[in-house]
């Protein structure tokens, strides 16, 4: 039975094609959303690979409300044969949506993994370099005869901003010494505190965003099936009715 409106301005087959409008508007701004995120693409790439994943299950609840109120408006114009017929498109694209939100489970799992590798490796080279820089800076300060090769040393080194001050130039050789390694120790120390916070830090706040990834997936996987009618009891009322 067509849906009657107390408005006579908003007939049923206005509603349901205002609902069909909002539905269409929604599924694009989904897809411009997720298509924003893949710029500039780089397939091969784990985090390229974490942020489409991210911005899919982000933006998911568009392209479900989206989704359910292009059959919704049939339910107010039963007799438009236009919209039945992309109520029935939308219940079988939806079942493939919730297929691919699963399939998302295992892409988030193996690129947050090479991602995990890849900083890890990142973070050891890094390490790795500063020490071998630091261990050069106290050879070139133990090693330096006089203050002018000590600076062209560390300029080597530490680039054309390492230079001297008119007072560390005064300070006698021994002295100066004491001071620059003083110096390195304390930015040494600093470094390895930097490194030592990332190594805590970003682990956890990987494994956190993975689980929250992979539990909307799962969801909205489940929210796909059930617009698609996947779950749909119309099979088992009618088995009781017959018994």
């Amino acid at each position: 039975m067509p849906f009657k409106s107390a408005d006579p301005v908003l007939s049923s087959t206005s509603l349901g094609e205002m609902l069909q409008s909002l539905g269409l508007v929604l599924l694009v701004v989904f897809a411009i959303s997720v298509l924003a995120a893949t710029f500039p693409i780089q397939v091969l790439d784990a985090q390229w690979q974490l942020g489409l994943v991210s911005a899919l299950v982000n933006n998911a609840s568009l392209a479900l409300v989206g989704g359910l109120l292009l059959p919704l408006g049939h339910v107010f114009d039963a007799s438009n044969e236009k919209l039945r017929r992309k109520r029935a498109l939308v219940r079988t694209w939806a079942k493939v949506v919730a297929i691919g939100f699963l399939l998302l489970i295992p892409v988030q799992i193996v690129s947050g993994l090479n991602y995990f590798r890849s900083f890890t490796t990142s973070i050891e080279s890094q390490t790795n370099q500063s020490s071998k820089k630091l261990s050069a800076v106290r050879d070139a300060i133990a090693t330096a005869p006089s203050p002018d090769e000590l600076q062209t040393r560390m300029q080597k080194l530490l680039g054309p901003t390492a230079v001297l001050s008119p007072v560390q130039r005064r300070l006698p050789l021994a002295e100066l010494r004491q001071q620059l390694l003083q110096q390195t120790e304390m930015a040494s120390n600093q470094l390895q505190r930097r490194l030592d916070a990332q190594n805590r830090i970003k682990p956890d706040r990987a494994v956190k965003d993975s689980l929250r990834v992979i539990a909307l997936a799962i969801s909205y996987a489940l929210g796909f099936f059930l617009l698609g009618g996947a779950f749909s009891l119309e099979g088992k009322r009618s088995s009781i009715r017959k018994n």
